[in-house]
């Protein structure tokens, strides 16, 4: 009994050592990796390594709490310019509806007179002279065509006085018949006492009958020379409308697009240019002074006029401003127009020259935050001025002394 106590207490005493050496290396491990984590700490204690350690950690918060609010600033940002491209889009979309819009009317004006859009611009080649040509022809028409008129209806008269005359001439025809048929019966009766009498009589009915019969025949000829003109007069009446189409085709393509030169094309895209620059600018104007905002002058392309919202809407003109208000909406549309970019163009500069000596205090505030934040955009904003709050609140200066005689000093702060 006692051996085999003695063996299995040898036999723990040895699991007791393998694990006691097992544990001996995993300090050691443990003393390696340590001196490998503080190997930049050697020789300071174990409350300095944890000043240290806590010092950087909270270096290491003050810096995650900047980094949030930089996300946050983004994210900000990034919402911001999300509602920008959705105004956009929505733009776009209804510069697309109202380009598909004028698209349908061309092509219902096109179909109408049964000519493609090719031959169109084919036809607007022509020049000023070509259409005064055409219309000249046109006129010519019209001449040809009322003369003619007045000829028909002067020979319809004629016509008419000739069927009248003879409608009068009937009778005595008439009567000179029955007096032929009794002279014939007369001279068959009495030839032998009458003859001489009965030739006379028989002579002047065959000179009233050749009368009568050539006057027939005038009448005839001019019957058929009416006939003539009324056939020239068709023709010139097809010409006439054949040519008055082709003009009136000219003139509708005048109204939808212009004349060749384009102008009035030209003026029609740029007034959608203005559209998208003036929505731009409303939104800076908004920022700057929410009295007013602006519009296009209806019924003109590129003509401007001012809303006064205190003023129950009031459409004013533009030159209506005073000193300070004109500066405002001027920087309104610079503003503006450094948010408008296309594929090719992209404006990152903004020069302002004098101006800000016009605007009280809070405005000037509101306007040098405006110019802040088109400048943490990215944009690079120049501003010439002498106004000294304007100094107060630009940090890169360029200073111009003058020294007399024509010399100045340039100092760059």
């Amino acid at each position: 009994k006692d051996l085999i106590e003695n063996k299995h207490a040898e036999k723990e005493l040895q699991q007791l050592s393998s694990q006691l050496q097992q544990s001996q290396k995993h300090i050691d491990e443990l003393q390696q990796s340590r001196q490998a984590l503080f190997i930049d700490y050697t020789g300071q204690s174990t409350k300095q390594i944890e000043q240290v350690l806590n010092k950087c950690l909270q270096e290491s918060k003050k810096a995650y709490e900047k980094g949030q609010q930089q996300r946050q600033a983004q994210s900000e940002n990034v919402r911001s310019k999300q509602t920008q491209l959705l105004d956009l889009q929505k733009r776009d979309a209804e510069m697309k509806r109202q380009y598909e819009k004028h698209t349908d009317v061309l092509n219902n004006a096109l179909l109408k007179f049964e000519i493609t859009e090719t031959e169109a611009r084919n036809k607007l080649n022509k020049d000023e002279g070509w259409v005064q040509q055409q219309e000249l022809k046109v006129e010519s028409l019209k001449q040809a065509l009322q003369a003619s008129k007045i000829h028909l209806s002067t020979a319809r008269q004629a016509l008419q006085e000739c069927s009248q005359v003879e409608f009068e001439l009937q009778p005595e025809y008439n009567l000179h018949l029955n007096q032929l048929d009794y002279l014939q019966i007369y001279n068959d009766t009495f030839l032998s006492d009458n003859q001489k009498f009965v030739q006379q009589q028989l002579q002047h009915c065959q000179q009233t009958l050749d009368t009568y019969q050539t006057h027939a025949n005038e009448l005839s000829y001019q019957l058929r020379d009416d006939d003539n003109k009324c056939k020239r007069a068709k023709s010139l009446q097809k010409s006439y409308d054949k040519q008055d189409k082709t003009t009136h085709l000219w003139k509708v393509m005048k109204e939808l697009i212009g004349s060749s030169s384009g102008a009035k094309f030209r003026n029609f895209a740029q007034s959608l240019t203005l559209e998208i620059l003036l929505s731009h600018t409303n939104q800076r104007l908004q920022e700057l002074n929410r009295r007013y905002a602006l519009q296009r002058v209806p019924q003109t392309d590129l003509e401007l006029q001012i809303i006064d919202k205190e003023m129950g809407d009031e459409i004013r003109p533009v030159h209506s401003l005073s000193g300070g208000e004109s500066f405002l909406v001027s920087l309104a549309l610079a503003l503006g127009l450094a948010s408008l970019s296309s594929r090719k163009t992209q404006i990152d500069s903004l020069f302002i020259d004098e101006g800000f000596g016009t605007l009280d205090p809070q405005t000037l505030d509101t306007a040098l935050s405006a110019l802040d934040s088109l400048q943490s955009q990215g944009k690079t904003v120049c501003i010439i001025s002498h106004v000294s709050a304007i100094t107060e609140r630009v940090s890169a200066q360029i200073q111009v002394k003058t020294c007399g005689n024509g010399r100045s000093i340039v100092n760059v702060l």
